[in-house]
């Protein structure tokens, strides 16, 4: 919730969950406060001493923007080893508008990254495998 998390720190770092997750999730928007960060890199040093994994969502374009450099760092320094985004998202991230190349640059910055395409469906990367998901055909569209 973005309204309590500007609260999160250090503190709340629980050491026994952050170890005995398999894959530890925090959302982009989260790196917005500084104490915030400092509790996601405890976090992460934590979960990757006891062999598991961290994974973050890029949250929106704006914040891609705000945060484009320190994503990037998260990434290739490791800290980071799975990425979700959407197309919007990583285009930004690499500041490109060929969805191809954007792709290419993220295979080589994190182990494993999902990225949706809306109507195109979803592309999965991990190293030099790549799976494509089809987006699910439907009759009507209702409510987005």
């Amino acid at each position: 919730y973005l309204g309590a998390c500007v609260e999160l720190g250090p503190e709340d770092v629980e050491a026994d969950k952050a170890s005995g997750a398999k894959v530890t999730y925090f959302e982009g928007y989260l790196w917005d406060p500084p104490r915030a960060k400092e509790a996601i890199r405890q976090t992460a040093k934590l979960a990757h001493a006891a062999g598991r994994e961290v994974s973050m969502t890029l949250s929106d374009p704006f914040c891609v923007d705000r945060y484009r450099d320190e994503f990037l760092d998260l990434m290739r320094s490791g800290t980071v080893d799975i990425v979700f985004a959407n197309s919007h998202e990583i285009k930004s991230l690499y500041q490109t508008s060929s969805f191809d190349e954007a792709l290419a640059q993220i295979r080589k910055d994190c182990k494993i990254a999902a990225v949706t395409r809306s109507e195109k469906g979803s592309v999965i990367v991990r190293g030099d495998e790549t799976v494509v998901i089809k987006a699910t055909t439907i009759k009507e569209l209702v409510d987005t």
